[in-house]
């Protein structure tokens, strides 16, 4: 790359980064102290600046600086002309990546200039230079990964710690006053003893969320806790001296860029016992490993049962973020009910919620039936069947072909009489199924004339929504992911979780709470009554928010029902 200055004056964008903590904090400004002095030289600019710091260059997926970076080099008007770094591992040490990138940028017309490398991508021997600079950059990254897995596998086998944190145990440097000295592990007292404490009060019979949510509340370990971690620290082989090493390895998902870490093959683990390290003795963990076996026999068949997809799956939320799941019958936030760390208590019957969800939609898309009615007919007009005619028209073509070219093939060649029968054979599969696609093509495309859906139809379907998309869980998932954004659930403020009574919509009287006896009354089932006044399905006064995203037939809304004790459902607001 020419140090001369450049006639024309470039905007350039930099870029830097480092990739571990270790590594001065400075690095980056003198990356682009190197790159402003060059530009200067140059005759160019540095308009932008993007970073990331302590962040690997293996990975693009977790680095925010180069992806606004990128974002803004695919944008309408980026601001600058190309883009500048110290060297060109900065941008990226695996060799797809680097291609990649620098191929989409040019295509962009934007440079990449890297400084150290003498590299400028609008220069002739730049593929080459960046071919073979990728190549080194993802070769150093693979010794380096084998020489830190080395390292590793000899600080395992002296008994040293190899990172990560164990919850009970502790890595201090083996001499204190050497900075860079290898790491042993040794018990933490006050940890061992909470893990104790959490082990005995499984195997009395205490569950992961009634412990979870116990330790939260007392802010035990200084940390949060959820029935997972719980489950996995009471079935973890450390907590009786037992390490294991090499189980898993990080492999990064070439659709993605993240890195996953998958289990390795048993022969590869390497397994040690530390007995000094023990925390639980063995009595304790052999009647926890026993509860855990037979609670996993009693469950199966539940833990199948709850891979059951139901309506609103994944589209309930609380105010905390988090997702709402369904735990019996009602929705519920997780962070309350497992960890204590939220504060909404609202448990929301199922089927109520679902009829709420349906009605709100069905009173939104009725006024839309025309628009509906145009959306729907001019699909069906273009038929969901059009690939299916292509495929059936190409097929003709080459079976047209095929009948001629044997056909001229025969007339030319003096073939006996076998070797005639045959040939005749193959001509009559070919033009009976010629006929059997041209009738195909023919019955398609009567078929997409005929096809139109009028007003009533859909207005019959909306106003028995509730039913069409009880006939059918996976289109009705289909529907809804089409419609609805997210719901969210919302505890009015004023009552301060308790439930107020609430006046119900068949015979006027104030109840606390719908009974049997109540519903009995009315002739109807509590999960009746509870779908028809969705009021009567939740613990507590909430607000509901439904947002919709219906695409291009509605335009983003959101829908607000207030659920309020002894007034039930305030009239919709909609465009909120």
């Amino acid at each position: 790359m020419s140090s001369q200055p450049n006639r024309d004056s470039l905007s350039l964008a930099f870029y830097g980064r480092y990739s571990s903590e270790l590594q001065s904090d400075s690095s980056i400004e003198d990356q682009h102290r190197r790159c402003e002095s060059w530009a200067h030289q140059n005759g160019h600019t540095i308009a932008a600046t993007f970073e990331d710091r302590a962040v690997s260059g293996v990975s693009v997926a977790n680095r925010g600086g180069f992806q606004r970076l990128m974002d803004a080099a695919f944008s309408s008007n980026p601001g600058f002309d190309g883009i500048i770094v110290d060297d060109l591992s900065r941008l990226s040490r695996d060799i797809g990546d680097t291609h990649t990138f620098i191929k989409r940028l040019k295509f962009r017309k934007l440079r990449v200039i890297s400084v150290v490398d003498g590299i400028d991508t609008t220069e002739r021997p730049s593929k080459v230079q960046v071919a073979v600079k990728g190549l080194l950059n993802e070769v150093y990254i693979d010794n380096l990964r084998e020489q830190t897995k080395r390292g590793l596998d000899g600080c395992f086998a002296r008994g040293m710690s190899t990172g990560g944190r164990l919850f009970g145990l502790r890595s201090v440097p083996v001499d204190p006053n050497d900075r860079e000295s290898a790491m042993k592990r040794e018990m933490d007292p006050e940890e061992a003893a909470l893990v104790r404490q959490i082990f005995r009060r499984f195997a009395a019979g205490e569950g992961e969320k009634a412990i979870a949510k116990d330790l939260n509340a007392a802010r035990a370990g200084g940390k949060t806790w959820s029935p997972n971690v719980l489950w996995h620290m009471l079935r973890n082989p450390a907590y009786v001296g037992r390490f294991t090493f090499n189980r898993y390895e990080w492999v990064k998902n070439p659709d993605t860029g993240k890195r996953n870490y998958r289990e390795r093959p048993e022969t590869d683990w390497t397994v040690t016992e530390r007995p000094e390290l023990r925390i639980v003795d063995q009595d304790l963990w052999e009647q926890v490993q026993q509860r855990i076996a037979n609670r996993s026999r009693i469950t199966a068949r539940k833990r199948v049962l709850s891979k059951k997809t139901h309506l609103l799956s994944g589209l309930v939320y609380c105010d905390c973020g988090r997702r709402m799941t369904l735990s019996g019958h009602s929705y519920s936030c997780p962070a309350y009910f497992e960890k204590a760390t939220c504060t909404n208590t609202t448990r929301f019957s199922g089927p109520s919620l679902e009829a709420l969800v349906i009605r709100a939609l069905r009173d939104r898309l009725l006024p839309k039936i025309k628009d509906l009615e145009l959306e729907v007919n001019r699909i069906l007009a273009s038929g969901g069947n059009e690939d299916k005619l292509a495929d059936l028209r190409n097929e003709v073509s080459r079976l047209e072909a095929s009948v001629k070219n044997r056909v001229a093939n025969a007339s030319r060649m003096a073939l006996d009489k076998e070797m005639l029968r045959y040939v005749t054979g193959l001509i009559a599969q070919d033009r009976s199924r010629l006929n059997e696609c041209r009738q195909a093509i023919t019955a398609l495309e009567r078929q997409t004339r005929c096809l139109t859906i009028d007003t009533g139809l859909i207005k019959d379907a909306l106003e028995n929504l509730d039913k069409v998309l009880d006939t059918d869980l996976e289109m009705a998932r289909e529907f809804l992911a089409a419609m609805v954004e997210r719901i969210l659930v919302h505890p009015l403020s004023d009552t301060k979780g308790h439930r107020q009574g609430i006046r119900c919509p068949l015979c006027g009287l104030s109840i606390k709470k719908l009974t049997p006896q109540h519903a009995a009354k009315h002739g109807l089932s509590v999960e009746e009554m509870a779908t028809a006044y969705p009021q009567f399905g939740v613990s507590q006064p909430v607000e509901v928010r439904i947002g919709l995203n219906m695409k291009d037939l509605l335009a983003k809304e959101e829908v607000v029902y207030c659920m309020v004790a002894g007034a039930g459902f305030e009239p919709a607001t909609f465009g909120l």
